[in-house]
């Protein structure tokens, strides 16, 4: 499969994109379905989840810089050794 979904002009749309948006689309629907259902304002849900996305891109770099450049910045790693 093509790695890219749309291309207009300059403009790339990737899958991956594509499949994050969506991810992120069902899992908010969700949550303010079952926020309705347990009594909780739906609003707030709707204004946490721009921190939530933010919160978990900036997580997932991290955790991916820490895998690839390990030991290029320090001796250390946050998530550990897991192939010796």
């Amino acid at each position: 499969m093509h790695p890219v979904a749309i291309k207009i002009g300059s403009l790339t749309i990737h899958w991956y994109g594509i499949m994050v948006l969506v991810g992120v689309l069902v899992g908010w629907l969700t949550t303010v379905q079952r926020a309705r259902r347990h009594g909780f304002d739906p609003d707030h849900v709707t204004e946490l989840v721009p921190w939530i996305v933010i919160g978990g891109l900036a997580g997932a770099r991290l955790i991916f810089c820490d895998i690839v450049l390990e030991g290029v910045f320090c001796r250390c790693s946050i998530v550990g050794n897991f192939y010796d």
